[in-house]
């Protein structure tokens, strides 16, 4: 892996991978890193230097608006899958769910950027216990995900879909007024042959993120769990995506029905309690950078 040090003065040590933009973009801080690339939070260079001259009146929010994710290979070309689902979910996203997928701003030979979540928080940040209404949503989420992958980019499944590649945008909400669920990482994604693989792979990755989200496993993580379980089982030729999303939106409807404006701001309230750790790094960041007080 080449790398470089990162270039400017007030930058906290930032090892560089040597293909990254630096002809486009300024990097601020490490997003992530995995076992193909590394990601880091970015500036366009024209946002940086404006937001340099306008450092006393910057705020987080305008600051963190015009993030962006740049994804570095280590050692593939960027013309792998991650960059033709990118492609397939520009192409053909609606609004509603181009806004719960990574959204694809830029490429070149061995990078992509994208539309940054910042903070970066990630399904499995959350504090234990985790609200049903969130487990419930979180599970809607990447059910929409899938269907739209097989359903509208050539039969693609994620490949890789557990919960450091499902972020919590705390920034939006969905329609229930609950942080939206945003999917990103297709690197390994892949088109699957028949519907029955996508619904294997599907009831994998549920099973896998309850899991992961809750102690109840293979148990009753939330109510009303046995009617989604069931159709989850469910034999592919007796199932669909839309069967599920339809289970998931009726009990988180149910759910949501009973619950009070206060129960709901606590909801929010927790998931951002959980974000602080990660804004306060983002924070110092971009000050570090010279982008605020």
């Amino acid at each position: 892996m080449s790398t470089t040090q990162a270039y400017s003065q007030g930058v906290s040590a930032m090892h560089m991978m040597g293909d990254y933009p630096l002809d486009k973009y300024r990097p601020l801080s490490m997003a992530g890193s995995g076992h193909y690339a590394m990601v880091y939070f970015s500036l366009r260079l024209e946002d940086y230097h404006a937001f340099v001259k306008t450092k006393a009146n910057n705020t987080f929010d305008k600051l963190r608006s015009k993030l962006v994710a740049v994804k570095v290979y280590a050692d593939r070309p960027a013309d792998s899958t991650e960059l033709a689902t990118l492609r397939a979910i520009q192409a053909n996203a609606d609004e509603d769910i181009r806004n719960s997928l990574a959204s694809l701003i830029d490429h070149g030979h061995k990078w992509v950027a994208s539309k940054a979540i910042a903070p970066a928080v990630t399904a499995l940040d959350l504090e234990y216990p985790i609200p049903e209404e969130m487990v419930l949503n979180i599970i809607l989420g990447m059910s929409r995900a899938c269907r739209f992958l097989y359903e509208n980019c050539a039969g693609r499944q994620h490949g890789d879909l557990h919960g450091h590649n499902m972020i919590i945008d705390t920034s939006s909400r969905d329609k229930y007024g609950l942080p939206r669920l945003v999917v990103i990482d297709f690197d390994q994604s892949k088109p699957v042959t028949s519907f029955n693989d996508a619904w294997q792979d599907f009831r994998t990755y549920v099973r896998l993120i309850l899991g992961s989200l809750t102690d109840a496993n293979y148990g009753a993580p939330v109510e009303g769990w046995d009617d989604i379980n069931d159709y989850i089982s469910n034999d592919a030729r007796l199932a669909s995506f839309g069967g599920v999303i339809d289970a998931i939106e009726a009990q988180l409807a149910k759910t949501l029905a009973s619950t009070t404006p206060e129960r709901l701001q606590a909801v929010r309230e927790y998931v951002s309690g959980s974000t602080a750790k990660k804004e306060a790094t983002l924070r110092i960041a971009f000050r570090e950078a010279g982008l605020m007080e």
